[in-house]
C-alpha cells in the first residue's frame, strides 16, 4: 500500500531549489503558493493528496519543455516515454544551459498554475477504469464496464497504478491486481485480496464485491486447517453428479 516515490520527492526538491535560484523576483504572486505545494509535498501518490497532483503537473510540462528544447524531436519522445525519465531528468538538469532550464520552470510555473485547480486531489487526475475484460469490446463493452475509481499510486510506486507521462485526467494502464500476505509459522494466517472479486460471471454479485477491501488495503482470511475452516465458513455447497 506503500505510495511513496523517493525519486519524484527528490526531483520536486531540486524545482523549488532551481525556482529559488532563478529568482524570487521572476516568480508572480500568484504562482507561489504552487512552489510552496512542490516545497511541502512528501512525495506520497494518495487520492486524497493535493501537492502530487501540483508536482505531476510541474513534471509535465517541465519535461516536455526541457527536452523538446535539448534533443531532437524522435529523440525528445523516446525520453519522455521511457519508465526512467525522473532519473534522467535528476542527471540531465545539473548539464543544462541556465536559460534552458529557466524556460522550462516558468513555463511549467505558468501552466502549471493555470491546469491545477481542475484537479483538487491526485485521484480526481488518477483513476482506475474498473471494467471486465469484455469492456473492451468497441459499442456493448459500456456494460462490462462498472465505473470510474479515484486510486492511488503511480508508476514507481510499491502500490503500482502505471500512466503515461500526461498533464490530463488519465486511467491506469498496470498495477498489481491482488495481494497475499502468508505468515509461514500459521496455516491459518493466509491473507488474499483480489481487485475485482472471485468471480467472473457478468451480474454476480461476487464479481467486484472486494473491490472496497481492496481500496482500503484489508484482506479476507483464506484458513488452511480443516477445523477452522468450519469454525469460520458457514455456508455449505455440495455438488455431485446426476
Amino acid at each position: 500500500m506503500d505510495t511513496y516515490n523517493e525519486s519524484a520527492h527528490l526531483l520536486a526538491k531540486e524545482f523549488v531549489r532551481l525556482l529559488r535560484m532563478s529568482g524570487e523576483a521572476e516568480i508572480p504572486m500568484e504562482h507561489q503558493s504552487l512552489a510552496d505545494q512542490l516545497l511541502q509535498w512528501n512525495g506520497r501518490f494518495d487520492a486524497d493528496n493535493q501537492e502530487a497532483v501540483s508536482f505531476q503537473l510541474f513534471y509535465y510540462h517541465f519535461a516536455t519543455s526541457f527536452y523538446r528544447q535539448t534533443r531532437a524531436k524522435a529523440f525528445a519522445e523516446r525520453i519522455l516515454n521511457s519508465d526512467h525519465l525522473i532519473s534522467f531528468l535528476l542527471a540531465d538538469i545539473p548539464l543544462a544551459d541556465t536559460k534552458v532550464v529557466n524556460k522550462s520552470l516558468h513555463k511549467a510555473l505558468s501552466k502549471t498554475a493555470s491546469q491545477a485547480r481542475k484537479y483538487p486531489t491526485w485521484g480526481d487526475l488518477h483513476q482506475l477504469n474498473l471494467a471486465h475484460s469484455l469492456g473492451r469490446i468497441p459499442l456493448v463493452g459500456k456494460r462490462f464496464q462498472f465505473g470510474t475509481l479515484p486510486v492511488s499510486g503511480s508508476n514507481n510506486t510499491l502500490l503500482k497504478t502505471a500512466h503515461q507521462l500526461t498533464n490530463k485526467a488519465h486511467n491506469t494502464t498496470y498495477g498489481a491486481n491482488s495481494r497475499m500476505v502468508v505468515f509461514m509459522h500459521d496455516p491459518n494466517a493466509n491473507y488474499f485480496i483480489l481487485m475485482g472479486g472471485q468471480d467472473g460471471w457478468i451480474g454476480s454479485p461476487a464479481l467486484t464485491d472486494q473491490v472496497p477491501l481492496w481500496q482500503k488495503g484489508e484482506y479476507l482470511k483464506l484458513p488452511l486447517l480443516w477445523e477452522d475452516v468450519k469454525k469460520e465458513f458457514k455456508h455449505h455447497k455440495f455438488l455431485a453428479p446426476k
